[in-house]
């Protein structure tokens, strides 16, 4: 086997590999569940465009593959570094989902929507990931010491999760000029909650996007706002907030082919990590932790239907 730090840990020969591989025996693990999902859903429809559904369902979700059983896979360019190892131990997640939704929807010449939902989910045996030194991951090996392992497990609380989502989308055939019939126009908001930290969960969240379609040609915009959310295992850290946006086109040259036009990020905005300090409220103080640059990108080409 190679030291750690050389090709990742990774065995670079026949017999580096012989030693991973073919050393220790392998472990057959066997599980058997039965589970019951009932679902209800209910629809009711006060006229014939306002509509009302209320629904609740019961849910599995199984761990990845990945999660449960492979390799470790070490990056020694984290600051401490980092082993990310799997946990045959994992239990499936099990949800109880309410949800409901009121909606009105717009006919005729400018079809579209606006509506209004809740959901609330309930989760036992939530996955989550979790940081651990190489103590309390059982690891004894001096080497690995120093190393952060990245590992997930099982909460033991209840996890409940709520979210609200005011939603509207519109064709404006109703203006009175055929140059500006093509346009349309489309928004969410959506507000969460949880009674525990979850990573990547973002308070608010704001979409929008602008439309414009005339004969052959047909454009769009695109806008995104995402609130703090926290990045990882780690209380205090969050992945800042941050406005990306997105520009499409496209142009029917024949009934065979159309050029179009993608952007994204054309204003290169950055992936901001910050962290807050101590004993300080998560989000509080915060200070700059890392940076990612992804650049903007820009595709162009011709697309052909035969």
């Amino acid at each position: 086997m190679n030291p750690v730090g050389t090709s990742s840990g990774r065995p670079l020969t026949i017999a580096g590999m012989r030693t991973m591989f073919e050393t220790n025996p392998r472990v057959t693990r066997k599980t058997s569940e039965l589970n019951w999902f009932p679902s209800i859903v209910t629809k009711y429809q006060f006229t014939p465009n306002l509509e009302w559904q209320i629904g609740v369902n019961k849910a599995i979700a199984r761990p990845a593959i990945d999660d449960l059983t492979g390799l470790w896979t070490s990056n020694d360019n984290a600051s401490p570094p980092t082993i990310s190892a799997a946990n045959p131990n994992l239990l499936p997640e099990y949800h109880k989902v309410y949800q409901t939704r009121l909606a009105y929807y717009f006919g005729n010449r400018s079809p579209g929507q606006v509506s209004v939902a809740f959901i609330q989910d309930e989760a036992t045996n939530f996955v989550q990931s979790k940081n651990y030194t190489a103590e309390e991951f059982g690891v004894t090996d001096p080497a690995f010491s120093g190393y952060t392992f990245v590992s997930k497990q099982n909460a033991v609380a209840l996890q409940r999760y709520k979210n609200m989502d005011l939603n509207y989308t519109q064709t404006l055939g109703f203006l009175p000029s055929e140059y500006l019939r093509g346009l349309s126009l489309s928004a969410t908001y959506s507000r969460s909650y949880a009674n525990q930290r979850r990573n990547n969960l973002a308070p608010h969240r704001a979409t929008g996007r602008l439309g414009y379609a005339y004969k052959r040609f047909n454009a769009s915009i695109g806008a995104i706002w995402v609130d703090d959310r926290p990045v990882d295992g780690v209380y205090g850290r969050v992945w800042g907030a941050m406005t990306k946006y997105d520009v499409a086109a496209s142009f029917k040259i024949n009934r065979y082919a159309s050029f179009f036009m993608q952007i994204r990020n054309p204003n290169n905005v950055k992936d901001e990590f910050y962290e807050s300090p101590p004993g300080v409220q998560e989000g509080k103080q915060k200070y700059l932790r890392k940076q990612e640059e992804y650049g903007d990108n820009w595709t162009f080409g011709i697309r052909g239907q035969f």
